[in-house]
């Protein structure tokens, strides 16, 4: 799909392989993560996450952007890679143009927003969240929530986690 996309992108609108093979890969990425599953798994954003400069763009753009980003830089290069075709036109570094922009824009933003120093949290209201580990079907059936079989009984076993919470100095509990 990537790849038809790409050439009708490419071939018969005659738009450059640099802004088809991102807007293109994106879009299917989304698709995909929409439409299909539901889960973003996979996606070539989750390869960077060595790289805080580079993902840092996230916080604009989101996943979206990286993997725009890294498909922006992977067709400017392989528009420059030189062809064995001889009908094909020799590489010029203006191709590089637009992923040496995005690229160094990314870094220069990933750098200064990681060298950015995190705000101190100032104190408020402390919030414990009670989660027991209950069958989802017991929760509205009074007969399950008071019988020794959900051993400890729901509704005894919030109480208790509240109460336990609330001796070290919680100021709201959230079952």
């Amino acid at each position: 799909t990537f790849v038809a996309l790409s050439r009708v992108g490419v071939h018969r609108w005659g738009l450059p392989l640099w802004l088809v093979a991102p807007v293109v890969w994106t879009g299917l990425d989304w698709l995909r993560n929409h439409l299909m599953t539901g889960f973003g798994m996979g996606s070539l954003a989750h390869t960077q996450v060595k790289y805080p400069a580079i993902i840092q763009i996230a916080d604009l753009f989101g996943e979206y952007g990286v993997t725009f980003l890294i498909m922006l830089v992977a067709s400017c290069l392989t528009n420059f890679t030189p062809d064995s075709e001889p009908w094909r036109p020799r590489p010029r570094f203006w191709q590089l143009l637009p992923s040496t922009i995005a690229l160094a824009a990314t870094i220069f933003y990933g750098s200064w927003s990681t060298a950015v120093p995190i705000a101190k949290p100032q104190a408020g209201v402390r919030i414990a969240l009670i989660q027991g580990n209950t069958l989802a079907d017991w929760k509205n059936d009074p007969e399950k929530q008071n019988s020794r079989k959900s051993s400890p009984n729901i509704c005894n076993f919030r109480k208790t986690q509240s109460r336990s919470h609330s001796a070290t100095m919680d100021e709201r509990s959230i079952w």
